[in-house]
């Protein structure tokens, strides 16, 4: 795969990250089976980008390191559950809620919680 083909690969799963992102927060009935494809497609996405940059081990290494430990923890997760997801069983998912409080956060640190929480609520 190209290189210019791995960017594509990766816009796609930005693409099928977005519905799970947005589909937590509608009503769990009306999304439950949507959020599963889109998972399913994502993690599939994430999966060719993941063997496209071990084609290029040197950029995936200087890539992956560069990545906080938090953000390694996590795309190894989301291999984990793409493997499971794929070969095993469908990734099971739950809504919760739980209020919490929070000192203030700038726009932008806001806008990196809520990213975070995003992905957080994928690996549950």
């Amino acid at each position: 795969m190209s290189l210019e083909e791995t960017r594509d690969k990766l816009e796609e799963a930005k693409f099928f990250l977005r519905y799970p992102d947005e589909a937590q927060n509608l009503p769990q009935p009306d999304t439950q089976t949507s959020f599963r494809y889109y998972l399913s497609a994502f993690l599939g996405t994430a999966y060719s980008v993941q063997q496209a940059g071990e084609q290029y081990e040197k950029l995936f290494v200087q890539w992956f390191t560069a990545l906080s430990l938090a953000k390694q923890a996590l795309w190894d997760c989301l291999m984990n559950n793409r493997g499971h997801e794929i070969h095993a069983e469908r990734t099971k998912t739950v809504t919760k809620e739980k209020a919490m409080s929070t000192p203030l956060l700038s726009s932008r640190d806001f806008l990196a919680v809520q990213s975070a929480v995003g992905l957080f609520v994928l690996t549950l």
